[in-house]
């Protein structure tokens, strides 16, 4: 159902640039509003939503150590956040009121940090790094890059001792690579698509399927490859994943070839644009597909890039 989103938003905004600031207004309101929310659960080391009202299977795993807010999942607050900071920035380059957006600004951009989200992290690093290379201020990106690998040495040197320190340091990230669930299920969907390269094993079939492609002995919730375009190809083969890659550089096409015109609000459509690259990023370390938030997002997205 959420593909008709889409072709909603194509049909109700396309020619309504007023109300597609004010859909995008909202939803960046709505993410400075998540990330206060969230900065007071890890305060707090408590989240009432999930005490009382909503069943969260990983509530007592992660809360006190990274910020899931309303969003169930520090990954999927991660993706939501991040996305959200281009467009914040939009705002308080357009707007009078710049205290007030800075403000916003700035909790979405500690909710992204306190997610110790790494996938989240890196996504909003290459997002940066097209922006910058857009905006022809090419000599950042280096630095952008080398800051985050200063402050990922400063963490393995001085706050290894601490979960956090060795989740953010390069250590960490080097002994999860290795010997995380996610390297090894990168072999699982090879050997999917070896043997059914051309249409896949079939949608939703991949955690169903798991043991008949590998001698692993994992957890359920870890039966994915955590990469929607690794598990999308395992799934549906070429066929599938060629027509999802079509569907995005499309709208991506159409998009650049608008930034490269004197288009009306180019600085918005450039922060929308960038907002889905960073998600496009993201998705490759998160099965962002079978969570509803990043799923709905994704063809939000893809409908205003498209317009």
């Amino acid at each position: 159902m959420s593909i008709f989103i889409y072709f909603f938003i194509k049909n109700e905004f396309g020619a309504d640039l007023s109300a597609m600031k004010k859909m995008l207004y909202a939803l960046v309101i709505s993410a400075g509003a998540i990330a206060l929310f969230g900065a007071a659960e890890m305060i707090s080391h408590t989240n009432p939503i999930y005490e009382k009202y909503v069943s969260n299977f990983y509530y007592w795993r992660f809360i006190g150590n990274r910020m899931m807010s309303t969003l169930i999942h520090p990954n999927i607050l991660g993706c939501f956040l991040a996305i959200n900071i281009p467009l914040a920035y939009y705002f308080y380059r357009s707007s009078k009121a710049k205290a007030l957006h800075l403000i916003v600004m700035g909790l979405i951009i500690l909710g992204l940090f306190l997610t110790f989200s790494r996938g989240s992290w890196l996504a909003f690093l290459c997002g940066l790094s097209v922006w910058l290379w857009v905006k022809r201020r090419r000599k950042l990106i280096l630095w952008c890059w080398v800051s985050f690998l200063g402050f990922s040495l400063f963490a393995d040197l001085y706050l290894g001792q601490y979960d956090v320190g060795y989740r953010i340091g390069i250590k960490g990230l080097w002994s999860y690579l290795k010997y995380g669930h996610r390297t090894q299920q990168y072999f699982v969907a090879a050997s999917m698509f070896k043997e059914h390269p051309l249409v896949g094993i079939g949608l939703n079939l991949y955690r169903p399927l798991f043991t008949q492609f590998s001698f692993l002995n994992l957890n359920y919730e870890v039966m994915i490859p955590d990469s929607i375009y690794l598990m999308h190809l395992a799934e549906t083969g070429l066929v599938g994943f060629l027509g999802l890659l079509l569907l995005i550089l499309n709208a991506l096409r159409k998009s650049w070839r608008a930034l490269a015109e004197k288009t009306q609000e180019k600085e918005l459509r450039l922060a929308v644009t960038i907002s889905f690259i960073i998600m496009l990023f993201n998705f490759a370390s998160f099965d962002g597909f079978l969570w509803q938030t990043p799923l709905y997002l994704f063809w939000i997205f893809l409908a205003l890039v498209s317009i």
